[in-house]
């Protein structure tokens, strides 16, 4: 079996995991039906979207992903030897403002194939040089101090 196979089969578990997760759980299920209405908020979008991930990685002690991330990033360190590096991709991938984009372009991608056209620039699209370009997020990725420690500490290696 070649990689691509596994890989593909893997993807395709996962899938079928996912919508007999969805198939389980009927709040869950009745809150993506928001996706399929045509005059939704944004915010009813991104709150179903943000359920839908939630149950994604089985958060029972939250319902904030950025707190998710936190206690995802505190039980792998706990976990790992003192002199180990640290798996970034062992966090959820989103925080709850990528996450609320996320929600809003899928939204926007359903109504697209039902032939309902939406406002891009409303639903998590932006136009950079007349090309739609993702919102990945309203956040920046770190506080202003962070950045300015992470530039002018390696300001010299750059030049």
């Amino acid at each position: 079996m070649t990689f691509s196979e596994t890989s593909a089969k893997r993807k395709m578990f996962s899938l079928l995991y996912t919508l007999l997760k969805v198939q389980a759980n009927k709040a869950l299920h009745t809150k993506l039906l928001r996706f399929n209405y045509p005059n939704r908020d944004p915010n009813a979008v991104a709150d179903a979207g943000k359920h839908f991930l939630l149950s994604i990685f089985v958060s029972r002690n939250t319902d904030d992903l950025d707190t998710l991330r936190h206690q995802c990033y505190l039980q792998t360190i706990a976990k790992q030897p003192v002199h180990s590096m640290f798996e970034l991709a062992a966090l959820p991938s989103l925080t709850l403002a990528a996450a609320k984009q996320h929600s809003c372009r899928t939204y926007h991608q359903v109504h697209q194939w039902l032939n309902e056209q939406k406002d891009s620039l409303k639903w998590g699209w932006k136009t950079i040089g007349g090309h739609l370009r993702p919102i990945t997020t309203t956040h920046p990725a770190a506080t202003e101090d962070i950045l300015y420690i992470i530039v002018y500490t390696y300001k010299d290696e750059c030049v």
